[in-house]
């Protein structure tokens, strides 16, 4: 599979170029939500030549993946430093139990911490 994303090659007129790129994403069906809230969205063979296509129409691709699309694995904490890259990223996890929740964190209200500055598409 692939993540469908934007990308634009931008040159400013002193010749300068700025290349940036995004990953789309879409909110999250199903059991994927108990995970998160948004989820990248993932395209097959087929579907990557849709979304390539400027003249195809890419809304039926936007619906996000389906939880029966992945498996899922606990991984250990290692995954989470950018620095790593190696295969104890995706190796699986010992057995753990859950850490407990403290009782203040219980307590705490939850802020948003969405920019109010970015629009949602949800």
């Amino acid at each position: 599979f692939a993540f469908a994303g934007l990308w634009e090659d931008w040159a400013d007129p002193d010749g300068s170029r700025l290349r940036s790129f995004a990953i789309v994403n879409t909110e999250a069906r199903g059991k994927l939500r108990a995970w998160h809230h948004r989820v990248p969205i993932t395209l097959d063979t087929d579907q990557q030549a849709r979304w390539l296509d400027p003249d195809a129409d890419p809304s039926s691709l936007v619906a996000g993946p389906a939880f029966e699309d992945f498996s899922m694995l606990r991984v250990s904490t290692h995954v989470n430093a950018v620095r790593n890259d190696d295969p104890r990223c995706i190796a699986p996890a010992p057995d753990i139990a859950e850490p407990p929740v403290s009782p203040q964190r219980l307590s705490r209200p939850r802020r948003d911490k969405r920019d109010p500055r970015q629009d949602s598409l949800f």
